[in-house]
Parts: C-alpha cells; sequence; structure tokens
C-alpha cells in the first residue's frame, strides 16, 4: 500500500460523481453536515447484522434485536448532542425529524425480522471464511489500483454451501438499491485481494425494504481494469482540485453539506 497517497474509496467516488463541489463542502472543507434518522437506522441494522453473524447465527432474536436498539440510541443520541434541534434535521417525506426518530426505530425493527427470516430460510448462504481464517464479515480490505491505494469495507462475503459460489452482498436498509459501482469495487478489491481464489463474477444487495437480496450483478474479466480506471479518474480529479457544482433541485435538496454551499443558496 503506498502510504505516500490517500486511499480512495466508493464512498468517495458515489459523492464526487453527485456532486464534486458537495465532496469539496464535506470531505475538504469539513462543513457540518445535516443530521437524518435514516443513518442511524441504517447504521444499527448493520451492527445487528454484524452481531449475528459473529455469533455464528445462533444468537436468539431478541439479543439481535437489542444489539439494534442499543447502536440506533447510540448513534441518535450522538447526533441529538450536536443537532438538539430536530427542526434543523432531515424530513423522510410528511414525517418531520423528531416523529422520522420514532418511525426508524420502528422500521429498523421490522428489517432486522427480515434479515433474520431470510437467512433462516437460506441456510445455504453461510459466510465465507477466508483463506486466512478470518470470516468475512464488516471485512476491510486494501490494495492497490493502477496508481491508486483503495479501501473497501466489505458487509458479508457469501458462500453459497451447496454451489460452491462466493460472492460479495451489501445490505441496504433504505428503499433503494446502491450504485452497481460499489458492487463494482468491492468485487474487485476482493478478486485483488484474494488472486487464488475464484469467485462467482458476482455481487449484489440485501435490501432491508424487500427482505430478500436483489438480482445479483455480472462482471467479466475486465472488472478490476474499469474499477482501476474509475479510480485513477477520480484521484487525478481530486489532486488537480476539480470541485464544480452540479446544481439539481431534487438532489441539492438532500445534500447534507447543501445549507453551506455557494452556489445552491
Amino acid at each position: 500500500m503506498d502510504t505516500q497517497k490517500k486511499p480512495r474509496s466508493w464512498s468517495q467516488m458515489s459523492q464526487y460523481n453527485k456532486c464534486p463541489m458537495a465532496y469539496k463542502l464535506a470531505r475538504v472543507d469539513r462543513h457540518w453536515k445535516r443530521k437524518a434518522a435514516w443513518l442511524y437506522q441504517g447504521t444499527a441494522l448493520h451492527a445487528a447484522d454484524e452481531f449475528w453473524d459473529r455469533s455464528g447465527r445462533t444468537a436468539p432474536p431478541e439479543a439481535v434485536h437489542a444489539e439494534f436498539d442499543r447502536v440506533y440510541a447510540e448513534e441518535t443520541n450522538r447526533a441529538l448532542s450536536e443537532v438538539p434541534n430536530t427542526d434543523y434535521w432531515f424530513k423522510s417525506g410528511p414525517y418531520a425529524g423528531a416523529i422520522d426518530i420514532e418511525r426508524r426505530h420502528g422500521i429498523g425493527h421490522e428489517q432486522v425480522d427480515k434479515l433474520l427470516a431470510w437467512y433462516e430460510k437460506h441456510p445455504e448462504e453461510q459466510t465465507w471464511i477466508a483463506p486466512d481464517g478470518t470470516p468475512a464479515i464488516e471485512l476491510r480490505l486494501e490494495v492497490m489500483l493502477g496508481s491508486v491505494p483503495v479501501v473497501a469495507i466489505l458487509d458479508d462475503v457469501i458462500q453459497n454451501t451447496e454451489t460452491g459460489e462466493i460472492w460479495p452482498r451489501d445490505t441496504k436498509s433504505g428503499n433503494r438499491p446502491g450504485d452497481v459501482g460499489q458492487l463494482m469495487t468491492q468485487a474487485a478489491v476482493l478478486q485483488v485481494t484474494y488472486p487464488d481464489v475464484e469467485f462467482s463474477g458476482k455481487a449484489d444487495f440485501w435490501m432491508g425494504k424487500t427482505g430478500k437480496p436483489t438480482i445479483p450483478k455480472r462482471f467479466d474479466d475486465s472488472l478490476v481494469d474499469e474499477v482501476t480506471a474509475m479510480f485513477e479518474e477520480l484521484d487525478a480529479k481530486i489532486l488537480a482540485e476539480e470541485f464544480p457544482a452540479r446544481p439539481e433541485p431534487d438532489k441539492c435538496n438532500m445534500c447534507d453539506v447543501s445549507l453551506n454551499c455557494p452556489v445552491w443558496n
């Protein structure tokens, strides 16, 4: 790993692709970010998923729900300590901040139940164990893609015990799947890290809303080259300080640093 260059990640790529100015405001200038209850719902769902996986999927449902409660309260209280007036939080449709905090707590518990139910029905989808014996749960990987150090944290790497297939899976608590670029990045980083492992050439999202995975995205042999080119282009633009604004009402209204944007305001 080249310690002289700042590592890049999919979250950086995603934010820059949406709006380079938002990237600058959030990551370079480090402006205040607007709070949103859905963020802490997502964090708590991931924590519950990780807790259950690390128990060997033997923890009772009440313990998994308790982990969701613990993390949701911790994250929400931290945000409230920074911004106690929830009028300044994002709304979720008609639901204002304080109402949405309670609402998201309930939605999160529903999604925990869906998570447990999915894997109960699909016991063949097990956590993959890496060659060094590490269970692939919240697996943090660092690789060089071309000249760029890239970091990826994989929620889960699944191995189907019936077919032998191995692939990365990202857990989503929102209404929509993530960008295919996120799956491409995870699959490429996994492949580069473990060149002697035969992966399935696919990746998917597990959706808390539906309680099941998305149709897998499949990749060919050009995957690593494609992802490398993506990150080399991103790195070059950031280093060149190319941060144009890309204002669009729907996008800017949901931008957590828009209050400090010199173009939108």
